[in-house]
């Protein structure tokens, strides 16, 4: 999600994310719960509230059968009743979390200076490179398809 609004929020395949392959996530959209502080101030924590969202439950259902589709809920094969249940359970340690075992095995917030988004078109993501660029400000967590709740804490000016 690159600003804290529900404008614009980019999805990666966990492995190998980099600036160049990351996609639209179809049928789903990002918002926040509670939106967060305007003007966050450094290294003063706050809480951010955010979720997947669907129109009703016709885009929920073109949204997982999309991850089907892509061989992303291999579990449930292409079997929507399965999918569900599987998107609907808990998934346990974010540290062994991987697409055969939870729908949503990898999710956090990052952030970016905006200087830096604008240089990658609008495009702010999961890799983190030395330069300090990108800073990721939450753990990764590994859940069933629910609303989440992060303590975030920006220790750079500028993201």
């Amino acid at each position: 999600h690159n600003s804290f609004d529900n404008s614009q929020f980019h999805c990666w395949l966990l492995d190998d994310a980099d600036k160049t392959n990351s996609f639209d996530c179809e049928h789903v959209n990002f918002i926040w719960v509670q939106d967060p502080p305007k003007e966050p101030i450094k290294d003063q924590p706050f809480v951010v509230n955010y979720k997947l969202d669907w129109e009703d439950d016709e885009e929920y259902e073109a949204f997982l059968t999309w991850m089907m589709d892509n061989d992303w809920l291999t579990e449930a094969g292409t079997n929507l009743t399965l999918a569900k249940e599987f998107c609907a359970r808990e998934c346990g340690d974010a540290g062994s979390a991987t697409q055969e075992n939870c729908c949503v095995h990898h999710i956090n917030i990052h952030s970016c200076p905006e200087a830096a988004i604008h240089e990658r078109n609008d495009v702010c993501g999961p890799w983190i490179q030395p330069s300090g660029s990108v800073f990721t400000h939450t753990a990764s967590l590994a859940t069933n398809i629910t609303d989440w709740s992060t303590e975030v804490v920006l220790t750079n000016e500028g993201t």
